[in-house]
């Protein structure tokens, strides 16, 4: 879906396919169950052996990988402003404005914001991200019972100031926190790795380079020619997660009312990674959830 959408808005992007490696033997067990899932949910993968890896990869040292061939790269900017675009060509888009309270009122939602301006809609979607949980509070009469406590994971990202040498994105095997710290790309072909997963009490977007050696690690246990004195402080971003750190994967939550028992809601929670890959289907799955054609 996001590939059709890319080419029909003209946004930038690669279809460069991804390379999940076992580094180790006793890792082979691991992979192999990945890859037994993607197939069950009908991805399209093809598990490599270490001479096959290495005639994709030269440069990448591994038992064993998984070949996921319809991954890629997006322009994310032009990406957000396209559907922004479409929004404003049936809506509006309201900025820098704060929900203070929510409440139904003869079937509609009444939105009461920070500028004392309110709006009525039909339908309410939670889409808020880090701040889901805070959100729900502020709805009357949501039962709060299945709304979980949203969790920081803060993760940096590292930029690689020599050229780029793979043609795939490279992930190590996913841990409990994450998919771990793997190397990508963007349009331009910059090389990036990230992001490592810390949970933190509050939201805020310090760069801590006492995670250098945690990064240098991880990322030589795939590369043979990694260069430490190449990697750069990047950025960091903060993912929302329902669940504590090393309680292992969870995947988002799509509630209705069902869930929370206030029709024409929808509350997600827990969106992370693959929230902005994933995000054209899950407006499809809120839309199949609200009965809207």
């Amino acid at each position: 879906m996001l590939y059709k959408f890319a080419a029909k808005k003209n946004i930038p992007f690669k279809k460069t396919g991804k390379l999940i490696v076992a580094t180790e033997k006793n890792q082979i067990e691991q992979l192999q169950s990945l890859y037994e899932n993607g197939k069950a949910n009908g991805v399209p993968l093809k598990m490599l052996s270490k001479h096959k890896t290495k005639a994709l990869e030269e440069e990448i040292k591994c038992e064993r990988a998984i070949l996921s061939s319809e991954s890629g790269v997006i322009s994310v900017p032009e990406y957000l402003s396209a559907l922004e675009e479409d929004i404003k060509k049936t809506g509006y888009v309201v900025l820098a404005s704060e929900l203070i309270h929510a409440k139904k009122i003869n079937g509609q939602f009444e939105l009461t914001l920070n500028s004392s301006d309110k709006i009525n809609c039909n339908f309410l979607i939670n889409a808020s991200g880090l701040y889901t949980e805070e959100v729900a509070n502020k709805i009357e009469d949501i039962n709060l019972s299945k709304i979980k406590t949203v969790m920081y994971a803060k993760g940096h990202y590292y930029l690689y100031k020599k050229k780029n040498p793979f043609k795939h994105l490279i992930y190590p095997l996913p841990n409990s926190n994450g998919h771990g710290i793997h190397a990508g790309m963007d349009i331009e072909n910059n090389l990036r790795f990230g992001p490592n997963a810390k949970w933190v009490e509050s939201i805020e977007y310090s760069f801590d380079e006492n995670t250098l050696d945690e990064f240098c690690n991880s990322i030589k246990s795939y590369w043979i020619n990694f260069d430490s004195s190449c990697l750069s402080p990047d950025y960091t971003g903060i993912r929302s997660k329902i669940v504590a750190e090393g309680e292992g994967g969870q995947d988002f939550e799509i509630l209705d009312s069902n869930d929370h028992g206030l029709e024409n809601l929808i509350h997600l929670q827990g969106i992370d990674s693959p929230g902005l890959t994933s995000s054209l289907s899950i407006a499809g799955e809120v839309i199949s959830k609200l009965g809207i054609h």
